[in-house]
């Protein structure tokens, strides 16, 4: 166990796609405090003052979390690059052997940001070096051998490490997406769930604002289409408009398609067929028409796995320029991914096939051995109250028992139409259904919850079973195991996560803390966590579910 968790964190650290920023901080302070040393007897007051200065700022970045945000890790990579050209500068720079930290600024800018980034970075140390070099020895004669051989070593090692960076970083980042598309293809979520996981995941790779997938489906024999990044999300598949069939579909099956345009702004169509493997030009009218229908300006799509019929993902953006690795990326991804869930959607079938067949012998079950003894409790109760009279003091508590009762029969034959016709699926919304659930609880045990949670919230049919079997296991162990009559429930959607919460003020009914089993091995099959935090008055239950 101890060896497979070890090489689990290794597997993370493959394929994470950043450097570790502990690393660069460390080395960065390294080669400051190397060169301080190189140069502490310098006769130059200004050369001592300003290394010191970047030893210090090297090692007060070695205080962790420091540079937490991208944003703070891209500036200090452009810091390090102002602070390499004032070190040049003071130790003379067509002598000094400090021009060499630009390769360092090179090396953090390919393994960080990529192929692009270290090329930029790459030339713009080159440019700086050089004009270091010219503005220092102006009024003298320039050594222009000297400069012309030490800029063309900084550029050529800086664009065989922006090549070398640049392909690790894509394969981390192909690695990094196929394991989270993977990860997020859950069974228990159901097809629709998991379908729209992958291309939420695929849309925040690719910086996309729609992202779209048509494929057919064989319950209707017709296509679908499902589609992230609009104001409304498609959650549930709906079947494509007849006008659309023949613009979204009309690229080959083995076709993949990059609509893009240069830095001039001039629009290319290039395809891509699977069985020669080389670029030609595509009909420009034909992807126009798409890019206009998507309200972008550039799009890439590739076909996705079928048994039957065609079936096309697009990525589509407004600002972004797509390339040619961009989309052999995303075919790479809609290999594996799809695959996965094509394999998800037949077991889903083949489950739903057992499942019916499983539904009709419990139907049998429930009326034959769970209705007829609440209907035959609820005969009694009635002979009870009619003897009843209103002065006696247990005539309230009988009819409450007795319409209690009632109640518990009309949900069980209801339960029961509801397996009969395999709908099992909750058709309302997440706030309707827990309101009815709160309801319930604080008819039947006195317990009262407080609601807040987005009425408009949208949760697949089968999370929502889930959830709903969460929250009522929850409000039970408040029942049972506290002495807190009131609850509140919260439940909101934050980071493509659904976040339940229920809190109780009332005091445990033991000192030690109780951690909900169920709940937690219901939340692990989600893919999800559960945290327990007990204050003196007050014990929260935190569930995080993808979703």
């Amino acid at each position: 166990m101890v060896a497979n968790m070890h090489d689990r964190g290794d597997i993370n650290r493959l394929v994470r796609s950043d450097v570790d920023a502990r690393e660069i901080n460390g080395l960065r302070f390294i080669l400051a405090f190397a060169a301080f040393l190189g140069y502490y007897d310098s006769v130059s007051t200004e050369t001592n003052f300003v290394l010191f200065g970047y030893v210090i700022v090297a090692a007060v970045l070695l205080i962790p979390g420091l540079l937490s945000s991208k944003k703070a890790k891209y500036r200090m990579l452009w810091v390090d690059i102002v602070f390499y050209c004032t070190l040049v500068w003071v130790t003379v720079p067509i002598l000094s052997v400090l021009f060499l930290f630009f390769v360092f600024a090179i090396v953090v800018g390919s393994f960080s940001y990529g192929l692009s980034e270290g090329r930029r970075v790459t030339f713009a140390t080159v440019c700086l070096y050089g004009m270091l070099v010219i503005l220092y020895e102006w009024n003298q004669e320039i050594p222009w051998d000297r400069l012309l051989l030490r800029c063309t070593f900084l550029l050529g090692i800086g664009l065989l490490i922006s090549y070398w960076g640049g392909a690790e970083k894509s394969l981390k980042d192909y690695l990094n997406v196929l394991k989270e598309v993977t990860r997020l293809s859950n069974p228990r979520f159901g097809v629709n769930l998991s379908t729209i996981t992958v291309l939420r995941k695929i849309k925040e790779h690719f910086q996309a604002d729609i992202c779209l997938m048509v494929s057919y489906q064989h319950e209707t024999l017709s296509y679908q289409f499902r589609q992230t990044g609009t104001t409304r999300e498609q959650i549930e598949p709906e079947p494509l408009p007849a006008g659309l069939q023949p613009l979204l579909l009309a690229y080959q099956k083995n076709e993949i398609v990059l609509h893009t345009y240069n830095r001039l702004g001039k629009v290319h169509s290039i395809y891509s067929v699977f069985d020669d493997g080389g670029w030609h030009a595509g009909d420009r009218k034909l992807s126009q028409g798409i890019a206009d229908f998507l309200e972008v300006r550039s799009f890439i799509s590739v076909p996705i796995p079928s048994a039957k019929g065609a079936g096309r993902v697009f990525v589509a953006a407004k600002r972004k320029r797509y390339k040619k690795e961009d989309v052999v990326l995303l075919q790479q991804i809609a290999d594996q991914a799809f695959t996965v869930l094509q394999q998800l959607e037949l077991v889903d079938r083949l489950a739903s096939d057992a499942a019916r067949e499983e539904r009709k012998r419990i139907v049998g079950d429930l009326h034959d051995s769970t209705i007829q003894p609440y209907i035959g409790l609820r005969m009694g109760l009635d002979g009870v109250c009619r003897r009843a009279t209103e002065d006696n003091p247990l005539y309230p508590h009988l009819h409450g028992l007795r319409e209690m009762t009632a109640h518990v029969i009309s949900d069980l034959r209801k339960y029961v139409a509801d397996l009969n016709s395999g709908n099992r699926g909750v058709r309302e919304s997440l706030y309707g259904a827990l309101n009815r659930q709160v309801e319930k609880f604080a008819a039947y045990y006195g317990l009262h919850a407080q609601i807040e949670v987005d009425e408009h919230l949208v949760v697949a049919d089968r999370l929502t079973v889930e959830i709903l079997q969460m929250i009522a296991e929850g409000l039970s162990n408040v029942y049972k195991h506290t002495n807190a009559r009131t609850a509140t429930v919260r439940v909101a959607a934050h980071k493509n996560a659904l976040m339940v919460e229920i809190v109780n003020q009332g005091e445990p009914a033991t000192d030690k803390l109780f951690v909900p089993g169920s709940i937690a091995r219901r939340a692990e099959s989600l893919g999800g966590t559960v945290l327990i935090k007990a204050k003196s008055n007050a014990t929260t239950v935190r569930i995080s579910i993808p979703m």
